[in-house]
């Protein structure tokens, strides 16, 4: 008695995995913008609004690229097109750095087989840093008291809010987004102080500011202890920027669309200032920076804290007061021709 034959079963086949040096096809046929935001920004520990830089510049990279680019299809005039598409330099570089950081991540993690080749920063200008001086400051601080009202969801007065936050950026240098995370539990003032957390510094690591008197009624004004910030904004952070852009406006202080020259003009006078009086060296260490190049190169204005300039060891012209220079005589064709020449009717020239 035969068999009856079974049915043929198929066998499943072993997905395919990646082996070392070969690139996995899952990866490099997303976009470049659903790379970044489903693979490299999920993978780095970064801040909201560096996480949205990210993406722009991933929207902006496609844009230029005609509305669709493939992460296989990285290539180096992609990033060039992105460049031209803005007139700062300083923009332009920022978009090609966050762009190509990206990319040489796809590169160590197998996800490209190339790695950008030459893509050359465009030059970009170096401004001296600007800094309020303290008349200046006194008078932003003036502006900051009159603003009117409260902040509806706090109580807080908008004028003290403000005055504090200026005062306390004066006397401390910090950053403005890191003092806004600034819990109640984090400020002591009886022994005058403050802590600004790890999570919300550059360096990752907590930092510990004195505070002056001033700063510490400044901040005893809108201080309470059953809150959880010490500065609460409720607001987005642009909204944040034109209000103090508006204050600065009325102080009669230069404003410009960069934030950079808003809050941190503050910044740049503490640290202007610490350098003329306590030296570069205290400066950077006030700063939280590695090194007092950068410290000097980008926020000591040096117009404020003066530094030793070749006036001061040349030594003085001496030039005599009392000669004073003779007018330089202009030569004419009149006064080249002899008296009594041809045809002026001078008597004494015969013909």
């Amino acid at each position: 008695m035969s068999r009856k034959p079974r049915p043929c079963r198929q066998r499943k086949r072993k997905k395919h995995l990646p082996r070392n040096g070969e690139t996995s096809g899952r990866y490099d046929l997303l976009r470049f913008t659903e790379y970044v935001a489903q693979v490299y920004l999920p993978a780095r520990d970064v801040k909201p609004t560096t996480c949205e830089q990210y993406l722009v510049a991933a929207r902006q990279l496609e844009a230029a690229s005609g509305g669709r680019l493939l992460v296989k299809d990285l290539c180096d005039e992609a990033v060039q097109r992105l460049m031209t598409k803005y007139p700062n330099a300083g923009t332009a570089n920022s978009k090609r750095r966050e762009v190509l950081t990206v990319w040489k991540y796809a590169w160590r993690k197998r996800h490209v087989d190339e790695l950008p080749r030459d893509v050359p920063t465009r030059r970009q200008p170096q401004r001296l840093p600007e800094a309020w001086t303290v008349e200046q400051v006194n008078r932003l601080l003036v502006e900051c008291r009159n603003v009117p009202g409260w902040f509806p969801d706090t109580g807080i007065p908008k004028g003290l809010f403000w005055a504090s936050l200026a005062i306390t950026i004066y006397y401390t240098g910090s950053r403005p987004s890191a003092l806004l995370s600034v819990r109640t539990s984090d400020v002591n003032l009886v022994k005058q102080y403050l802590t600004l957390r790890a999570e919300y510094t550059k360096t990752a690591r907590d930092v510990l500011y004195w505070l002056a008197p001033q700063a510490v009624e400044s901040i005893r004004e809108i201080f309470d202890s059953a809150r959880e910030l010490v500065w609460p904004w409720g607001h987005c952070r642009r909204h944040f920027w034109r209000s103090f852009r508006k204050i600065v406006e009325r102080a009669g202080l230069p404003s410009v669309k960069n934030k950079n020259d808003l809050f941190y003009r503050l910044r740049r006078t503490n640290l202007s200032y610490t350098a003329a009086k306590g030296g570069l060296e205290l400066a950077r260490s006030q700063a939280g920076h590695h090194s007092a190049r950068l410290t000097q190169r980008h926020y000591v204005d040096p117009r404020i804290a003066r530094q030793r300039s070749a006036v001061d060891v040349l030594p003085p012209l001496l030039e005599s007061q009392d000669k004073k220079p003779s007018r330089p005589v202009i030569v004419t064709a009149e006064l080249l021709e002899p008296p009594g020449a041809p045809g002026d009717g001078t008597p004494g020239f015969e013909t």
